[in-house]
C-alpha cells in the first residue's frame, strides 16, 4: 500500500518542508509501521508499506502526527478482511489434446475451475479435476 497524506494550512494551501509522522496501528493497537516523511515534489507525504497475507483482520488505524508525543492531527481507519477470489466453473470438450498459446485451437478438453486474478496483469490459476 502507498499511504499518502496531504498537509494543508488553515487557508487550504499546501504546507511544504514540514516533517509529518505517519503511524500505522494493527487492530490490537500495536504499532505496525511508523515513519517521519517529508513532502515530495507534489507536496504529498508518502509512506509505503506491505500487508502480508497473514496480516491480522479487523480495523487498522493510520495516524498523522505533527509531534510524535502529541495527539494525532488526522486519523484514518482501514478495514482489512479476508478475500476469496471468485471461481468460475469451466467445462469444455474437444479433440485437441492441448492448447498452444501461439496457435488457435478449435476444440480442446479442460474441465476445471478458473480463479479470477486479484489484479490486472496477474496470471490465471487453473486447477483441473
Amino acid at each position: 500500500m502507498n499511504l499518502t497524506a496531504l498537509l494543508r494550512d488553515d487557508r487550504g494551501d499546501a504546507v511544504e518542508g514540514f516533517p509529518l509522522t505517519l503511524r500505522v496501528l494493527r487492530p490490537n493497537g500495536t504499532v505496525f509501521r511508523s515513519g517521519v516523511v517529508q513532502s515530495s515534489a507534489g507536496r504529498a507525504h508518502l509512506l509505503p508499506f506491505y500487508l502480508s497475507a497473514t496480516a491480522p483482520l479487523g480495523t487498522w488505524t493510520v495516524q498523522a502526527l505533527s509531534d510524535p508525543k502529541a495527539d494525532p492531527i488526522g486519523t484514518l481507519r482501514l478495514q482489512v478482511e479476508e478475500f476469496v477470489p471468485e471461481r468460475l466453473a469451466v467445462e469444455a470438450e474437444g479433440s485437441a489434446p492441448a492448447i498452444e498459446p501461439a496457435s488457435p485451437s478449435s476444440s480442446w478438453s479442460a474441465p476445471g475451475f478458473f480463479t479470477v486474478p486479484p489484479r490486472r496483469g496477474s496470471a490465471v490459476a487453473w486447477r483441473s479435476r
